[in-house]
């Protein structure tokens, strides 16, 4: 019985940082979807109210603010990641488009970028 417990730790032991790995890469991956549905969001609202609906970046974590006829804050993830918006707000315009602009998240080795297709108003992975 010991010797079935000593083989299953060893296993266990060199299953575990690969399965890690696999949970933070998911992760990464949700909080990138979330920043797309947010900005995606913002293009949908501004097309239907028929006003600008303005997007920037919160201070002290990594969310997006919503200025518009709504205002709302969408958390992206866990306080560690970096979020960059260039310039420093993006316009969606009631006509579905926007001001050119490049979002970026980074969480420990993983970034991610995209950039705001001025024409349509919708985001592009590079």
């Amino acid at each position: 019985m010991l010797v079935v417990l000593l083989l299953l730790s060893i296993v266990a032991a060199v299953a575990a940082p690969p399965t890690g790995r696999f949970l933070d890469s998911l992760e990464f991956r949700k909080e990138t979807r979330s920043i797309r549905a947010t900005l995606n969001q913002a293009r949908l609202l501004a097309v239907t109210s028929g006003k600008k609906v303005t997007v920037t970046l919160e201070e002290d974590e990594p969310a997006l603010r919503l200025s518009g006829p709504e205002t709302a804050i969408k958390k992206i993830g866990p306080g560690d990641g970096e979020l960059t918006l260039d310039p420093g707000a993006i316009i969606f315009l009631p006509e579905g488009r926007a001001t050119p602009a490049a979002v970026g998240y980074r969480r420990d080795r993983r970034s991610w970028e995209m950039a705001i297709d001025p024409l349509t108003g919708l985001a592009v992975e590079e």
